[in-house]
């Protein structure tokens, strides 16, 4: 199999959640995240070998407008440049720049909204900056719903409706609400089905993605059968342990106790198992080789 991967922009206003969604994405703690503008401040590539794509993790949109207008007046007026950045002061907007210089060399650019606020003009100066350099753009609306709150209330809905206008008006068709945090995980197949479809114009990069996926597919099958085998596990080792205190004369206290350590212990396995990359999934790895061929 070839080490080509497919590049993944990951773009948005700064602290709309780009960092969270990657690590949702990759299923690991990737990259720095905090409540506070430009955590991150160059752009970060995240290799999902798995999936055979690159995240790249880009610093958020803090002044779009001014660099579209430096970019324009740099074209328009290539003479005066010297005059142009003493008006501008290109720092201002180095991370809009180190962002965009990013999403120019990615196959495919999630672009990022906050459903915590609502979308103005800046938002489209952003689109408009992205597609300056790339048309391939997945929309996604990110932080739908408060911690522990399942219902989406009015007033969220209401952004969603204005999220959902703003990415037609632009002409971004391909998009989905999904909450990095509470949503559910089906809705990831959904977004890289909108990765699929915009790349259906260049054949390699289509297929190199396709077999990318059909390993991930055979990796999420994997992940489930292990779950399954899991609980049955637990169901299994609950019985003995009440068959055991049937028999026994222990304190229900004593066989309590017994019984959690004997399911922590088979909890911490398996995740130490998926934290290795499920290697113990069987013969996972030579399955999805072979079911996927090879790309080279």
């Amino acid at each position: 199999m070839s080490d080509e991967k497919i590049s993944i922009a990951v773009a948005g206003h700064t602290n709309s959640g780009k960092t969270t969604l990657i690590r949702s994405l990759m299923k690991s703690n990737v990259g720095t995240i905090g409540d506070r503008a430009n955590v991150t401040k160059f752009s970060e590539e995240n290799c999902h070998d798995g999936l055979q794509a690159t995240f790249i993790d880009c610093p958020g949109f803090t002044k779009a407008s001014d660099l579209l207008k430096y970019i324009k007046l740099k074209k328009e007026k290539p003479d005066l440049l010297s005059q142009i950045a003493s008006v501008f002061n290109p720092d201002k907007f180095v991370y809009d720049e180190r962002a965009i210089n990013a999403i120019k060399n990615s196959d495919v650019v999630f672009y990022l909204a906050n459903l915590e606020t609502i979308p103005e003009d800046d938002h489209d100066e952003e689109i408009e900056l992205i597609r300056s350099v790339h048309n391939k753009i997945i929309g996604i609306g990110n932080k739908s719903r408060k911690r522990g709150k399942k219902e989406v209330d009015e007033k969220l809905s209401g952004r969603i409706h204005q999220w959902e206008s703003f990415f037609r008006k632009n002409e971004i068709l391909n998009f989905i609400m999904f909450d990095t945090f509470w949503d559910n995980p089906s809705k990831i197949i959904s977004i890289y089905g909108f990765v699929k479809e915009l790349l259906s114009d260049n054949e390699r990069k289509a297929y190199v993605f396709d077999q990318g996926l059909k390993r991930y597919y055979e990796r999420q099958i994997a992940i489930f059968k292990e779950s399954s085998d899991l609980l049955a596990e637990c169901v299994i080792k609950c019985r003995e342990i009440k068959k055991s205190a049937d028999e026994s004369k222990k304190s229900r206290t004593s066989l309590q106790e017994e019984a959690k350590k004997e399911l922590e212990s088979t909890f911490k396995n398996f995740v130490k198992d998926i934290e290795k990359g499920a290697s113990h999934f069987g013969n996972y790895k030579e399955k999805a080789k072979s079911s996927c061929g090879d790309t080279a």
